[in-house]
């Protein structure tokens, strides 16, 4: 971190117009470069179906991060839901203002804005490997739920390849467990291949396990 970021100079606003879409296509675009980049298209759909979030500097204007949240599927997303659940579609910061906490006010505005349309079990989904997302959302109350092998296929130049994800969901009613058996899975930090650990996990999930945390020395899964 090489500068300092006060939250209070940030707000988070519904985007309506067009510029503002196009504004967070070109956000999505630097965000998520690589991987499945989110067209200007689906956005229209988003906006049409669900809330596409702005996280902005209040003083400036300028947008530095996104997130999109759908009360029903669309096409481009490989997941099938349906009331009372919703979906995070993402969760997107600036590279440059990453690691300051303000993927967490995005989440936490999302999470109100889906209990405020009667959503009662948000889902999202992350990838495998990555570390921080993971741990974010563990400590907003996200577990995860499902391991899916080919969430979504992406376009590398002219070949497809395989998106592996975890599906993540956070309740409205949150029950208190008490876990009676739990096994950490020793998952490796950012490193895309790791299906032996992938296929343990897999398991865990399918004898009723759920993820609930995670540290520098794997995923806590627990039943």
């Amino acid at each position: 971190m090489g500068k300092e970021i006060n939250l209070k100079d940030y707000a988070i606003k519904i985007v309506k117009s067009e510029k503002e879409i196009r504004e967070i296509k070109a956000l999505d675009d630097l965000v998520f470069s690589g991987r499945h980049i989110v067209t200007l298209e689906e956005l229209g759909k988003v906006k049409k179906t669900g809330i596409i979030f702005a996280l902005y500097n209040i003083k400036t204007g300028v947008i530095v991060g996104e997130s999109l949240l759908l009360f029903c599927p669309i096409s481009e997303i490989p997941y099938d839901f349906k009331s009372p659940i919703g979906y995070c579609y993402r969760v997107g910061i600036h590279p440059d203002f990453q690691g300051y906490g303000l993927g967490k006010v995005l989440i936490k505005k999302v999470w109100e804005a889906a209990l405020s349309r009667g959503v009662e079990d948000l889902r999202l989904s992350v990838r495998p490997e990555n570390f921080i997302s993971l741990k974010m959302m563990f400590s907003q109350d996200f577990h995860i739920i499902e391991y899916k092998k080919d969430f979504c296929r992406m376009e590398q130049g002219l070949k497809e390849v395989k998106d592996p994800r975890f599906i993540m969901s956070k309740k409205k009613e949150i029950q208190k467990q008490n876990f009676v058996i739990k096994e950490l899975v020793p998952t490796p930090i950012n490193e895309p291949s790791a299906e032996k650990y992938r296929e343990k996990i897999e398991k865990l999930i399918l004898e009723g396990f759920c993820g609930v945390g995670i540290d520098n020395f794997g995923i806590e899964f627990a039943r």
